[in-house]
């Protein structure tokens, strides 16, 4: 265990030192500690996995600043609970990571890693970018309406989006309360699928046999680029055909008329919590 933990450590190092200069995905990264944290960490789980943590998570000894100036730069005393399970589980936390400003709109300093002047999506911005860049092996993010499914569609990596209450939120800055949902990001499926049975104690989810694919037709708006939009559908398909899955068309319409208005809810439910938690 500990020659692989060194490998994997030396080569996140390696990561980092190549990345982070230009791609901005940590707040306050420091090697030495990082690799303190590795070798005190326990066993588990997930034992040798390194985390990210986004800044508006609550790590002790470090402060949480949700990259804004005004914030207390005090180190908290205690670690959010989803950092403690973490930890529970044998990973260690690495470094915090980049949010948007109160994980809303206002930009970090992080890019795209697959090309710098663009955008890595936010509002999980650096912990996105830093499983892009093979900097750790997980890394929290939080998601009030897409702030996990954007960037790891923007930065290439799996983002999983939890359902509602599914993990614990105590620790985390809020910003819209009734839509706030911690979730991850990894580099793949299967690392996805073994830290959510590590942090809620469930089993695996077995394999659903045959795969249904849903192909969502009309998506309320038109595509940017209509001819580049049909032959990467025409592809996708092809996909679903190589995997032995089934496609089944639908439309966000139906969607659209059920749902609650995630955006509206996030406005005034951030307009009135923001301010509050500040003070605090």
């Amino acid at each position: 265990m500990p020659d692989t933990l060194d490998r994997l450590t030396a080569a996140e190092l390696a990561a980092i030192d190549r990345w982070e200069p230009r791609v901005h995905a940590l707040v306050d990264w420091d090697p030495a500690i990082a690799r303190d944290r590795a070798e005190r960490a326990g066993r588990g789980l997930l034992s040798g996995w390194s985390v990210a943590v986004k800044d508006i998570i609550d790590v002790a000894g470090l402060p949480t600043r949700c990259n804004a100036e005004f914030t207390d730069a005090n180190p908290v005393l205690t670690h959010a609970a989803l950092v403690d399970k973490l930890l529970a589980c044998g990973a260690y936390v690495a470094a915090k990571s980049v949010t948007t400003t109160f994980a809303y709109l206002d930009p970090g300093p992080t890019c795209n890693p697959w090309h710098l002047d663009h955008t890595p999506g936010g509002s999980s911005s650096g912990s996105a970018a830093a499983v892009a860049c093979g900097m750790v092996r997980l890394a929290l993010g939080t998601q009030t309406v897409g702030s996990i499914n954007r960037p790891a569609s923007y930065c290439g990596v799996v983002g999983f989006k939890p359902t509602y209450g599914c993990l614990a939120v105590d620790g985390v800055f809020p910003l819209a309360p009734s839509l706030d949902t911690v979730g991850y990001f990894t580099a793949n499926a299967v690392d996805a699928q073994q830290a959510f049975a590590a942090l809620t104690e469930r089993p695996p989810v077995p394999s659903p046999g045959v795969l249904r694919i849903a192909v969502v037709e009309d998506m309320l708006c038109e595509p940017a680029d209509p001819r580049r939009h049909a032959r990467d559908t025409k592809r996708a398909l092809s996909f679903c055909h190589d995997w032995l899955a089934t496609p089944t068309k639908t439309t966000a319409r139906w969607w659209q008329r059920r749902r609650r208005n995630p955006i509206g809810n996030s406005l005034v439910d951030s307009a009135s919590n923001i301010p509050r938690s500040c003070d605090n």
